[in-house]
This record gives structure tokens, sequence and C-alpha cells, in this order.
């Protein structure tokens, strides 16, 4: 290689080093600004007020499963005898008092037959007495026998009429003979309510005409109800002492289904899971959060990233909370510290994760 030429190979290496240390430079530079920047816009969100965040509503999900609000099992028993025949259809509607089945007492139809031929005996004879006194004996046996015949007439053949309306179910295995039970078929409302279980923690959240959501399970279908019934003893049964946590308490609840929701998917059995909003008695926020001003008392809430200044009604207060019966409702943010300077009405204000403080149900007593 020639001076020239190594002249100029010495030159490039020297511009490339120089170039490379520009460019470092720059990337050092603009990184350490860039930190700066991100750090000067982190210490300006960890300064951010403390927002405290009012409790929602409690929700108690109850499981629990559809049942008929009348159902009645139809058998035969006593002297009724024995099943003379069906007179409805499975699975119709019926009206109150609509005849079902009938039975027949054999034993007693032939006493009644017995009864009948003796009284047309007694009738012929009479016919055929001149004696007063023998007819007035004869008489008084024919009265006899007749009331005879008007008991056993009575006794003789039954029918079972539908205690209420309702859809009729005849039971086939009965019909078929392979039943282990008297029972001809059952009567059911087309009327529900749903039976469910609480637990003892629960039990004392929960009151009657309280409102209920409910999710039939199967059909997705959501309907309306009402607390009707709380039972006052354990359950034995499902989630009751017996089976699962026999540490815990169950006690049976009623739900009534509201009027005027299409039922017509429901069915007897299904299984649904109902929540009950458990409305929260008293908003109690922190002391801290309240600014007196003029005689009347302030919070600042906290709105879409915005403050805004509320007027609150207190009720009963302590050292470290106030009840608020106006002004505030569940889920509600408001500034934990209102006495901090830096806060101003209409500003907006940058929250993290980390700013909020969960409300807790801390007592007033």
């Amino acid at each position: 290689m020639s001076s020239e030429a190594k002249i100029r190979k010495n030159k490039s290496i020297k511009k490339k080093i120089v170039i490379g240390t520009i460019i470092t430079g720059v990337i050092i530079t603009g990184g350490f600004m860039l930190l700066k920047d991100n750090n000067s816009v982190s210490e300006q969100i960890d300064v951010g007020p403390e927002i405290y965040s009012v409790p929602g509503k409690e929700k108690i999900f109850v499981n629990g499963k559809v049942i008929p609000v009348q159902s009645k099992d139809l058998s035969i028993d006593g002297d009724m005898g024995e099943l003379d025949k069906i007179n409805v259809d499975n699975g119709i509607k019926v009206e109150k008092g609509t005849s079902l089945f009938t039975c027949k007492n054999e034993s007693i139809i032939s006493e009644l037959n017995y009864k009948k031929e003796d009284l047309n005996k007694k009738e012929k004879e009479k016919q055929n007495v001149i004696d007063e006194a023998t007819k007035v004996e004869l008489e008084a046996e024919i009265t006899e026998i007749k009331s005879d015949i008007s008991r056993l007439e009575s006794k003789a053949y039954t029918t079972v009429n539908a205690p209420f309306a309702g859809k009729v179910y005849i039971n086939d295995d009965y019909m078929s003979g392979e039943s282990q039970t008297s029972n001809i078929m059952t009567v059911e409302t087309e009327e529900f309510y749903i039976k469910g279980q609480v637990s003892e923690q629960d039990l004392s959240k929960i009151s009657l005409e309280q409102d209920v959501d409910i999710v039939v399970i199967s059909t997705k279908e959501k309907l309306r109800g009402k607390v009707s019934y709380i039972g006052e003893r354990p359950s034995l049964s499902e989630g009751g002492d017996m089976v699962g946590n026999q540490s815990m308490s169950y006690y049976d609840i009623k739900i009534s289904i509201n009027e005027g929701q299409d039922l017509s998917k429901v069915k007897n059995g299904f299984h649904v899971q109902t929540t009950i909003e458990i409305t929260n008695k008293n908003i109690k926020l922190p002391k801290t959060s309240l600014k007196q001003e003029d005689g009347k008392t302030y919070v600042f809430k906290i709105i879409d990233e915005i403050i805004y200044k509320q007027e609150v009604k207190l009720g009963e207060t302590t050292d470290e909370y106030a009840v608020i019966e106006e002004g505030v409702l569940e889920e509600d943010k408001v500034i934990k510290y209102a006495d901090d300077e830096n806060i101003k009405d209409g500003e907006q204000i940058y929250i993290k994760e980390n700013d909020f403080t969960e409300g807790e149900d801390e007592s007033l007593e």
C-alpha cells in the first residue's frame, strides 16, 4: 500500500470514531432526559391525593330450585276401594273441582246390591199384607233398608276432584302396576316459587320483601322476585348441617316470583341462581374527608377524574368516621384528606390504582 493510501485510510477511521462518539453522546443525553421526564411524571403522580372508595352494595348469591306454589299427590285410601276410571288426560290444565278419577269399592257394591234386592222383596211383601200391625212393621224395615242403601251408595263410588287449579300429571308406573306407592296422579299449580338456603353468616343480612334477581341456569332466563319466607331453624337438607360444611348452619328461604312475568319456559325442578343485593344502611366516610365552610359540610368527589366539591348532610359521627345521609352513594370516590391545599374544585386529577383506599364496614359504636 502507498503512503497516500495509508493516510486516506487513517482519516476515514478517525472520522468514523468522531461520528460514533457524537451519536453515542446524543443517545446517552436523550436517554437521560427521557428518564428525567419519566421521573418527573412519576413524581407528579406519586404526590396525588389519597382517594377513599365507598363500599358498593354487598351481594348474596343463593342457589335454589323451582317449586310449585301448591302440589298434591292424589291416591286411593280408606274405603275408596280400587280405581274405576280416570276422567282426565295426562298433562292437561284443570280448574278447581274438576273430576279427576273415580274409585269403586266392590264389597260395598255387593252389599248395596243385596240391600236393593231385599228392598224389592219387602215392598212386594207389603203389597200383599192385610194386617195393619204387620204392614207398619214392614214399613219400618223398608225405611231402614232405604237408609242403608243411601249410605252404601255414597261409599260404593268415590269421585276425586281437583283441590285447586293447575296441571295434572298421571303416575304411569301406577297404571302399569309397577308403582311402589298408591299415588295415582299429582296436581301442581303453574305458579312457582324458589326454594334455597342461606348460611348463618348471611341470614341476618336479608329480610322479608327484599328484592331478588333470579337467573334460570338452563335457559339463562332472568326473572325478578322477593324474599317471602326466612326459616328460623337450621335445615338438615342439601346445604345444611348434615352435608358439606358441618361447621356452618344453613336456613331455608323462599323467594316468590313477581307477577306479570312469562313463566312458560320455567318448569318444576329447574335450578336457578338468585342474587340478593344488600343495601348498606349507612354510608360512612373518614372524618378527614370532610371540609367545613360557612356552616356547611363538603367532600371532594372524583367523577371521571375531575374533582367536584359536593355538599353533604351528616348523620352520626365519631372521632374517625361520619355517617353521610345525603350527597354520597355506594361506590363513589372521595378525596380522603380534604385539608390538602392543592385540591381545587373542577381540576383534573390523575389516578393510580394504589391511590385508592377501599372502604370497610367500620362500626360507629
